[in-house]
């Protein structure tokens, strides 16, 4: 009881805080920002709405929970936390031209871009904290991940020289994760490959995954990728190296680059599920996969008893489709391909689990462009709530990530008995969320969406 008091006036405290840094963030004079970043005119989310999908506009998913006070609290909470962070839809990244300039990425979290001339440009910006230091001619970003630093080493001892011409340079949070990539890597690689000629070429750090999955999106575009590894300095001589300053983490501009990925995929990837074959309910679970460490795995024995729940309202509302308990590997414990898991999601009308990379990294792989609000793919989400933190931080979603992307979302909390290697939902909630989510005599809000 005690830990639970505890756990609840922490999470009362940050309720309190965040809804004071959210006052400030909107009421803040944000003029100088506004003016210099990049805005070339993406669609915003009400513009979204011509395209004939239902999006997500609420700063929140649709909590199931039996508790009023827990509903209200989860909902304002997520609401400020959106707020402080700027998920919301905002100006683009802008981005700094540095002529003849050097870049590095000296490990996952710090990166460094500089000139030889420290007049060459400055920039200073207090409201994100970033700014060109003048007396050591190099861009330097405060208060996120990854940090512009000062460069470790201006020596041309390990440096790699590229041919004329100009060149981007990206590096984001999670380097090389699977599930990051999509909502901190995929988004503004879209919105780059959308703006830059064709001839400019983009350097990224060589982590394994990430070179996988965007050569399954566009081989063509990997073409273009200069691929460097830690502590390798790049410089032209004539050119200009680019670089986009981010100005959150994970940097998803709510609707907006979310609306650049999904027009990438569906030009590259635009496969339908053929008519004769039955769309998946997807399970994802974190149990007996050894691309996963453990963490947050439902209880075994538990998690029958959810699947027997989820199998008994199959056969009530989804008789047709077929349930895919997956964990992100085939029958020989290796992992799956991205093809592989690209067909499983493909095919989903509902997927269902716990917050992990397994989930947000393969939601992107639902179809971006589904034809009518009703099809866009359903998400149940299991997350932490103010006495179940100790599994994991507190309502840590996928949602503010990729709230820009058609998905139906939804969400439900652990139960108190939960830990982080262990995991229990209330199976009674599991059932009404499932009843909300199939039946349309219940369904959902249509406040919670643009039609």
């Amino acid at each position: 009881d005690h830990i639970l008091q505890m756990n609840s006036l922490r999470s009362n405290f940050l309720l309190i805080l965040t809804s004071i840094f959210a006052l400030a963030i909107v009421f803040q004079d944000d003029l100088s920002y506004r003016i210099l970043l990049v805005d070339d005119g993406a669609k915003t989310s009400t513009e979204l709405s011509d395209d004939h999908i239902c999006m997500n506009v609420m700063l929140h998913a649709e909590i199931h929970d039996h508790r009023p006070d827990v509903v209200e609290h989860y909902e304002q909470y997520m609401k400020n936390y959106i707020l402080i962070l700027k998920y919301v839809d905002r100006p683009l990244p802008m981005l700094i031209t540095l002529k003849n300039g050097y870049y590095a990425t000296w490990d996952k979290n710090t990166k460094s871009a500089w000139t030889d001339d420290p007049k060459d440009i400055i920039f200073q910006n207090e409201t994100v904290q970033k700014y060109i230091d003048e007396e050591k001619s190099c861009l330097v970003e405060g208060a996120y991940n990854p940090f512009l630093v000062e460069p470790q080493d201006r020596s041309g001892d390990n440096m790699l020289i590229l041919e004329d011409g100009d060149y981007v340079a990206y590096h984001a949070f999670a380097d090389g994760f699977y599930g990051h990539f999509a909502h901190d890597w995929l988004p503004t690689l879209a919105w780059l490959r959308d703006i830059i000629p064709p001839d400019t070429k983009i350097i990224l750090h060589l982590a394994e995954n990430t070179r996988k999955e965007l050569t399954f999106i566009d081989g063509e575009f990997v073409k273009r990728i200069i691929w460097v590894d830690f502590k390798k300095v790049v410089h032209v001589n004539n050119g200009n190296i680019i670089v986009p300053l981010i100005d959150g983490t994970p940097e998803i501009m709510g609707h907006k680059l979310l609306n650049y990925a999904r027009s990438w995929i569906q030009e590259t990837r635009p496969i339908r599920r053929p008519n004769d074959l039955p769309r998946n309910v997807i399970f994802y679970t974190r149990s007996g996969s050894s691309d996963v460490l453990g963490a947050r795995a439902m209880d075994p024995i538990h998690q029958r008893e959810v699947i027997r729940i989820l199998q008994e309202k199959m056969e009530l509302y989804k008789p047709d489709e077929r349930l895919v308990v997956f964990n992100g590997q085939n029958g020989y414990n290796n992992t799956m391909s991205i093809e592989q898991q690209f067909n499983i999601f493909r095919a989903a009308s509902t997927v269902i689990g716990p917050h992990g990379s397994g989930l947000s990294g393969n939601l992107i792989w639902t179809d971006p462009a589904p034809p009518t609000c009703e099809d866009r793919v359903q998400v149940l989400e299991f997350i932490p709530g103010a006495d179940s933190e100790q599994v994991h931080c507190l309502y840590c979603s996928h949602f503010p990530y990729l709230r820009g992307w058609p998905l139906d979302y939804h969400t439900m909390l652990y139960t108190n008995e939960s830990v982080h290697e262990r995991t229990f939902i209330n199976l009674t909630t599991f059932g009404e969320a499932l009843e909300a989510l199939w039946n349309p005599q219940v369904g959902s809000s249509p406040s919670k969406i643009i039609r």
